[in-house]
């Protein structure tokens, strides 16, 4: 299990140094070097320092993270993947990817799955994990004061196990969703990327204060949560609550 969460954070970090960046190297500075002190995003050039400081061909390090991809979003379902799809509702395809450990699907998970679909061009399941969140996860009950927010942790069936967001998930949704809108373009209802970031950015912006008391619903014809906690606060600087 450590294994497999080390592998996890590996391959992210991997996939974020190497994949959007490739269309950029076209069009690059030739005179830019990797310590020159200026960022990628000034001089347009994306480093790849698996090429650049280990010797390693683009070719070498893209059928590298091919394969990572592969293992986890469709190896193995008991030794090697975190990816799940579920099914499909009347915006398609649904996915989750879980927390081992806990046996859970968590909005940090489910929004850095989303970033790894769209660098590397992996739409079906960008789209199946957005749909899994929006369907399952995103709080629409008005008397909650996360309303808004996506709930941090659920069953893998789609129940609640915590009803409150936590930041880097909401966070993940909106970059991953801007990236989606600029790789493939606006779609329909919740694929309109671009609009869909903007919802969870003013809200994360401007979200009123609300008080209220636990329990909580994810959506308003869903039984009351298990878990009580007493009094909660949330405002546009909205955090978990474990």
């Amino acid at each position: 299990m450590k294994t497999r969460r080390v592998l996890i954070a590996n391959v992210t970090a991997i996939i974020l140094t190497l994949t959007l960046p490739v269309t950029a190297l076209a069009t690059a500075s030739a005179t830019a070097t990797v310590t020159d002190g200026s960022g990628a995003y000034k001089t347009g050039q994306y480093h790849n320092l698996f090429n650049e400081r280990l010797g390693h061909t683009e070719a070498e390090s893209r059928q590298k993270i091919e394969q990572t991809f592969q293992q986890l979003f469709h190896g193995d379902g008991q030794e090697q993947r975190v990816y799940f799809e579920t099914g499909a509702n009347a915006d398609g395809p649904l996915a989750y990817i879980t927390d081992w450990a806990n046996n859970d699907a968590r909005s940090e998970g489910m929004s850095y799955g989303m970033m790894i679909a769209v660098q590397l061009d992996k739409k079906r399941e960008f789209d199946a994990l957005w749909n899994w969140s929006k369907t399952y996860m995103l709080t629409t009950d008005p008397e909650n004061p996360s309303q808004g927010y996506f709930a941090w942790s659920m069953g893998t069936d789609g129940s609640a196990r915590a009803v409150g967001a936590a930041p880097d998930g909401e966070e993940y949704y909106v970059m991953a969703l801007y990236f989606a809108a600029h790789r493939w373009g606006n779609g329909k209802g919740i694929y309109n990327y671009q609009a869909e970031a903007d919802k969870i950015l003013s809200g994360m912006r401007h979200h009123p204060v609300k008080t209220a008391t636990t329990p909580f619903r994810i959506h308003p014809n869903d039984s009351s949560s298990r878990r009580r906690r007493g009094p909660a606060r949330i405002t546009g600087r909205h955090r978990r609550r474990r």
